[in-house]
């Protein structure tokens, strides 16, 4: 039995149902392939392993469902093989369907991806300071929308209403869900801010040694049993962390970077390396210590007076 087509045959022998199957097969419906990765299984035509194209039919007629979503140039090339193998007196649809997926799509999918689409334009033709024949071209593919909406209703017979004003209706819909749907980003946004702030001034007094908290807190400085800590993990004795200060106090107002020169902090694990000095505060590896840190944490340990820098 047949399963392999050429390239320029394969889309044809898939729309008019020519392949042979055999019903002892454990598919028994039509199917086949082609050396250049198309295929197709029944009612799909496939580029790879994603639906390109889906025939179906309602009450007898037939229609195609064509995938609306871009992919690689040769899936480009697929579609324009399948395309050319529908005869142009089928009625086709449209939806974007994602890679892998089989364009398993129910009339009201349909129906609400052309509303939306509409909606995307008439939006689009809304944008101040664009060309009025580019404002032109966004109203027409909303018309475009509109009308294959109020096709896909009578193909189905969903009795929707398709009017001037239905994707006006639904831009409605989805900009305030849209507001909603930013309102608790930003409501848990706060929330984790507030959750990570507390974290961090909890770490600070030694209540925790949990850094998986602090990921998104700025570097800061504790101590703790008699080593200078960051929320990034790098231990270092308190002498050596005052030496570190004072060099950096000595260089804040004139600014300090490693080229050339090196200043090796000795840490717990090993050497570290300071790599500059600015307006802002020090970099160290992975390490940014603001100077509102380093003069809140140089206060706290008494430093400020013997290196007359103040906060």
């Amino acid at each position: 039995m047949k399963t392999v087509f050429r390239s320029n045959e394969i889309a044809h022998v898939w729309f008019h149902a020519n392949a042979p199957h055999d019903p002892s097969m454990w598919r028994n419906r039509p199917h086949g392939r082609s050396p250049g990765s198309m295929s197709f299984d029944g009612d799909v035509f496939l580029s790879y392993n994603t639906a390109i194209a889906r025939k179906v039919t309602h009450k007898g007629k037939c229609a195609v469902i064509l995938n609306d979503r871009d992919f690689s140039n040769t899936t480009t090339a697929h579609k324009h093989h399948m395309r050319g193998a529908i005869p142009q007196d089928i009625v086709r649809f449209h939806f974007a369907d994602g890679m892998g997926t089989r364009l398993e799509v129910s009339p009201k999918q349909l129906f609400d991806y052309a509303i939306e689409r509409a909606a995307d334009f008439l939006t689009l033709s809304k944008k101040p300071r664009i060309r009025q024949a580019t404002r032109d071209g966004y109203l027409a593919s909303r018309q475009t929308w509109l009308a294959e909406a109020q096709k896909v209703s009578d193909f189905f017979g969903l009795r929707r209403k398709v009017d001037e004003k239905s994707d006006v209706r639904l831009a409605k819909r989805i900009a305030t869900a849209q507001k909603a749907e930013q309102k608790r980003i930003a409501e848990r946004q706060k929330q984790a801010e507030e959750r990570e702030k507390e974290a961090l001034a909890e770490w600070i007094r030694g209540e925790h040694n949990d850094r998986y908290r602090l990921m998104n807190s700025p570097v800061m400085l504790r101590l703790n049993d008699g080593h200078v800590e960051t929320t990034k993990g790098i231990r270092i004795t308190e002498l050596e962390a005052k030496l570190a200060f004072r060099f950096i106090a000595k260089h804040r107002a004139t600014g300090w970077k490693s080229n050339g020169h090196k200043h090796t902090v000795n840490t717990v694990s090993g050497e570290f390396q300071l790599d500059s000095i600015n307006e802002f505060g020090i970099v160290a590896g992975c390490h940014r210590i603001s100077w509102d840190e380093i003069n809140r944490f140089a206060m706290l340990m008494g430093w400020t007076n013997e290196t007359g820098v103040a906060p």
